[in-house]
Parts: C-alpha cells; structure tokens; sequence
C-alpha cells in the first residue's frame, strides 16, 4: 500500500497532497535522458496525473497503443 501511494504522489513526504507538475515535469525528463521503457513510463504518468484526470481520461491513457 505505501508503494502505491508513493507511486501516485512521489513528493508525498515533502508535504505534497497531490503531485506537484514539477516532479511530473522531472519524471518526463529523466525518462527521456535515461531510455525508460515506454509502458513503464505509460504506467508512472497515469498513477502519477490520476488526481488530474477523470475515470475516462485515466482509462484512455491506459489504452493508448
């Protein structure tokens, strides 16, 4: 269970309710300079924006090719 809050909100311990855009900004950016593979890097950014969008937009994120 503390995996998966960490996993939605990684700045929960600074204080954070929600995930801050910059750590997702941050997290775009490692991934690309590092080579993350593209389902994994799927999977972060919908846990991550899951406060953001609806049931839908999470499930079409989901979905995507």
């Amino acid at each position: 269970m503390s995996a998966r809050g960490l996993l939605e909100n990684p700045a929960l311990y600074a204080g954070y309710d929600v995930t801050p855009w910059g750590c997702m900004e941050r997290f775009v950016n490692y991934s690309v300079c590092y080579g993350s593979n593209v389902h994994i890097f799927q999977h972060h950014i919908a846990d991550m924006a899951r406060t953001l969008f609806t049931k839908k937009g999470t499930r079409m994120i989901n979905c995507a090719d």
